[in-house]
């Protein structure tokens, strides 16, 4: 059973790998905001980013090397931190698969989920070699396997076993089980499979400590996490600071996620170690995803505040902020600065939000902007003008960390300019369907003159949009590689649409081609502007 309360924080550093200075610097910030546990999330769909020695093929870009990875865990301990390597052995195993010689082995589909064959055993044999490989280079008595978002294909070898799939799953499971447990590790495992079908959690042996994941507040996250205890499991209690849906910040449903979490956790926590395996949470793990997606260094306050709510789920968050400004930029006047990073977190939109003006992919773009989508942005900017002005006033202050409380403001620019559209999109609508009218009067003078009026407010937003995209961009070159390709999404066989530069640039572009339609248009005052799927609805 678990000896100690794991107050713990993910590191994703797959989808992007950091500088190793990064990691360097972000172990003994994690010791003093209070954690004693630092899981590693190694390998994933974008690669794996522990430099093997038994599989060296699977590495991909800026890898950890064992000496670099060695020296960080020696760091981390020194600090009082256990570090815990993830390493998918199921799902989210295009590490694997996408290499010619393992294509075979590949499960699911090509844009979604994905597996590797649980019934080929070349699988287990590629398993066996990266987890023991990784189990000689961490210490730790766990080994965090995945297992989480497991989708299966049509694969003959499987279908010949004729078992459904959960059964497929539950002995993939108990097979990686007979290999940690061989290594004389502990395995822990994600849990949204366990809580989906009871089936698969009768299988699963009661040693493994499953992770309880999910993102969503409106999903029932104290029942799941009721189930699993029930079924006689450990668990750690795991929501996220950086998600799928995160970008350019953490925003406020983030921070709702991590309180929802520790007070379910706490609620659950057993008083007594003999009691735990029965019924008993174990701990809290932050976890930080798709760092791909978001300003360099944005994630801290998400995962300050988690270490504190973790230790005390009625911690005041005032003062836990006051103490992050004060201890990370040197602020001896705290109050202004802490709350407007507060009121920036707030205030900030998740993808689910500004997915409506920005273009992820221009040929399938048509997401609808309502009165009330300008309505909520033009409250947001409110916020994050009021934001703003505070850090303005003390950035001349801050002694430590320049360039991150730097970024802070730039965030909140990043955002207005982002919100901002939703406005520009209404007024770009307003005044195609003031052409149209114009044009059906046969007022060719009104026409034209609407169209240049169009061009001129789609040219300042396509220049708005071009500025934020080549600040995020040098954000990203502040702190991250300079030259990683995945700064625009790519880097070989997975596409990572979402990478806060690409996206941003995408989005600049579409606005600039739009621009020049509506110029070319002004000409005549007839054409078609081609706002993407009707994306506004007017009052």
């Amino acid at each position: 059973m678990a000896a100690k309360w794991i107050n713990g924080v993910m590191i994703d550093c797959v989808r992007i790998t950091e500088r190793y200075d990064y990691y360097r610097n972000l172990i003994p910030q994690l010791a003093a905001w209070g954690y004693n546990t630092l899981f590693w999330h190694f390998t994933d769909d974008q690669g794996c980013a522990l430099r093997l020695k038994s599989r060296p093929e699977l590495s991909s870009r800026y890898a950890l090397t064992r000496d670099q990875t060695q020296r960080l865990i020696g760091l981390a301990a020194r600090h009082g931190i256990e570090v815990i390597p993830e390493i998918e052995s199921l799902g989210h195993t295009l590490y694997i698969t996408h290499l010619p010689r393992y294509r075979h082995l590949f499960e699911g589909t090509a844009t979604h989920f994905n597996a590797m064959c649980p019934s080929h055993p070349e699988t287990l044999e590629i398993l066996r070699d990266v987890l023991a490989e990784t189990a000689e280079i961490f210490p730790s008595a766990f080994l965090h396997v995945g297992l989480d978002e497991v989708q299966f294909g049509k694969c003959p070898r499987c279908r010949r076993r004729t078992l459904p799939d959960w059964r497929l799953f539950a002995d993939h499971v108990r097979a990686i089980h007979k290999i940690v447990t061989g290594l004389g590790k502990r395995m822990i495992l994600w849990g949204d499979h366990l809580v989906k079908d009871a089936r698969i959690a009768r299988r699963v042996p009661r040693d493994c400590l499953v992770a309880h994941w999910d993102y969503f507040a409106e999903r029932p996250i104290e029942r799941d996490n009721r189930k699993l205890l029930d079924l006689g499991f450990e668990v750690l209690g795991c929501p996220a600071t950086g998600r799928v849906f995160t970008t350019t910040v953490p925003d406020e449903t983030n921070l709702a996620n991590i309180r929802g979490f520790a007070r379910i956790g706490h609620k659950h926590r057993s008083t007594k170690l003999t009691e735990i395996r029965r019924h008993g949470v174990v701990g809290m793990v932050n976890t930080v995803w798709c760092p791909e997606r978001q300003l360099g260094s944005s994630t801290h306050w998400g995962i300050a505040l988690g270490a504190a709510l973790f230790d005390n789920p009625k911690a005041d968050e005032k003062k836990v902020s006051e103490r992050f400004v004060g201890d990370r930029y040197g602020l001896a006047r705290r109050a202004a600065a802490a709350r407007a990073i507060r009121e920036l977190h707030t205030a900030a939109p998740g993808l689910l939000v500004l997915r409506k003006v920005l273009i992820e992919k221009a040929a399938t773009h048509a997401h609808s902007i309502t009165p009330e989508d300008v309505a909520d942005a033009a409250r947001r900017r409110a916020m994050l003008a009021a934001a703003g002005k505070r850090l303005a006033a003390a950035r001349p202050r801050v002694t430590r960390n320049k360039g991150e409380f730097a970024m802070w403001i730039l965030a909140l620019e990043l955002l207005d300019e982002q919100l901002s559209r939703f406005q520009m999109w209404q007024d770009v609508a307003l005044l195609d369907q003031l052409r149209s009218q114009a044009l059906k009067r046969k007022d060719a003078v009104a026409a034209r003159e609407i169209s240049r009026d169009t061009a001129s407010v789609l040219r300042d937003a396509a220049r708005s949009a071009r500025r934020s995209a080549t600040r995020a961009e040098r954000d990203w070159k502040r702190v991250r590689h300079g030259a990683d390709p995945r700064r625009f999404g790519r880097d070989g066989y997975v596409r990572q649409g979402t990478a806060l530069p690409g996206l941003l640039d995408r989005t600049a572009t579409f606005i600039e081609r739009m621009a020049g339609r509506a110029k070319r248009i002004g000409q005549t005052g007839r054409g078609r502007l081609g706002l993407p799927g009707n994306p506004v609805l007017l009052k």
